[in-house]
């Protein structure tokens, strides 16, 4: 039982930020006595809409508990080179071994806007967090 504990310590450590496709902006020191958490301000583009969004995830050194919660922010500073329809998974930001941080973008139409969902799918009995941003767009 040790032995998967601290292999799972280890490889959480290892793989936890490996397949990160964010620009790292900023970050700021939260909580912990030795190893303090980070809390880090991220950004992707959606280059076929125009939109960049701004997210922020929590980075805890040497800790079991990887929270899930994330924030998202979108802003349109291009123009849509795309076609206007929703997509899967538009991005993906690994947390952990168990987590990663995944957006999609849903378009509606009658409204106009574009409306990115920032969530994060667990493989344990967890409750999955989640965001959202609304940008509105031309008609």
């Amino acid at each position: 039982m040790r032995f998967w504990l601290a292999a799972t310590i280890v490889a959480s450590l290892l793989l936890g930020g490996c397949s990160s496709k964010g620009e790292p902006i900023g970050s700021v020191g939260t909580s912990g006595i030795l190893f303090k958490d980070q809390l880090e301000t991220l950004a992707f583009d959606d280059e076929e809409m125009g939109v960049t969004c701004y997210f922020s995830v929590i980075d805890r050194k040497l800790s079991m508990s990887d929270p899930s919660d994330s924030q998202i922010q979108c802003v349109k500073l291009g123009p849509t080179t795309g076609k206007l329809e929703g997509k899967s998974d538009i991005f993906t930001q690994s947390k952990s071994m168990l987590r990663s941080t995944k957006v999609d973008r849903q378009v509606d139409l009658k409204r106009n806007v574009l409306i990115y969902v920032s969530y994060t799918p667990t493989k344990v009995e967890e409750v999955t967090k989640h965001g959202m941003s609304v940008v509105p767009i031309a008609k």
